[in-house]
């Protein structure tokens, strides 16, 4: 915090007069928080971490804003200044998953000897939870396809499926399935490469949430796992009543 006084001089010859003594306080911004970054994330909630400057005063605190228009949530919160990370929970369920959350983080401090609060300039970010996953995974049409249930993410972009032979180096294929090429649920999908007989093949359904449009990284939800074998007459969920008779 600074003073500065400000005095008009007169001086006439010999003689000099002052004038009244104007004074203005200000205080100076304290450095931002820097280097806003996510740390980890979940369907409902985020943790974030930045880099912060801690300065000489008598009280200092954060304050955190959260925000997403699209599903009209906003809250704030304030915490320690000693801190340098924060977990957004308990987000909203469902709408809340698989959505853009913008994030605004200002630090404030209250200079020694003084009675005001003076906050930094904001650094901001926007970051992305995580889909919900499909489920339910089903053999059906006489074991010839596969099928699952959607997300219920409202915003899923589209499904990673990945096979993988259980056979010693092999590679995992990939798959994506749109979810406007089918306007059902469950969605029935034929895996379109061809499967050796006796062969367990384990696969991995992801919902994605592509917002690469707005500089995010791609987000997979947690994977729909099943392991199936294909024999003489398709598709059949192996288990490990499979694994005893052989």
């Amino acid at each position: 915090e600074f003073t500065v006084s400000i005095t008009t001089v007169c001086v006439f010859e010999k003689l000099k007069t002052l004038s009244e003594e104007e004074k203005i306080e200000f205080i100076t911004l304290p450095n931002p928080p820097k280097n806003l970054e996510i740390e980890n994330r979940f369907s409902n909630s985020f943790q974030v971490k930045w880099d912060a400057i801690s300065e000489l005063c008598s009280s200092q605190k954060y304050k955190l804003m959260i925000q997403s228009e699209n599903i009209n949530y906003s809250n704030t919160y304030e915490i320690s200044g000693d801190r340098r990370t924060f977990n957004f929970s308990k987000l909203p369920d469902i709408v809340g998953t698989g959505e853009v959350y913008n994030v605004g983080v200002v630090y404030i401090v209250q200079p020694i000897g003084s009675e005001k609060e003076v906050e930094s300039e904001q650094v901001s970010g926007q970051f992305l939870t995580k889909p919900l996953p499909p489920t339910n995974f089903k053999v059906v049409e006489d074991g010839t396809k596969i099928s699952f249930n959607k997300s219920a993410t409202p915003n899923v972009s589209y499904y990673k499926l990945r096979c993988k032979s259980g056979e010693e180096g092999s590679k995992a294929d990939e798959y994506y399935i749109q979810p406007t090429d089918y306007n059902v649920d469950p969605i029935i999908y034929t895996i379109p490469q061809a499967f050796i007989e006796g062969t367990l093949y384990r696969i991995n359904i992801y919902a994605v949430v592509d917002k690469t449009d707005l500089n995010l990284e791609l987000v997979e939800s947690k994977e729909l796992h099943e392991k199936i074998i294909w024999n003489e007459t398709g598709f059949a969920i192996y288990s490990e009543e499979n694994e005893a008779t052989e």
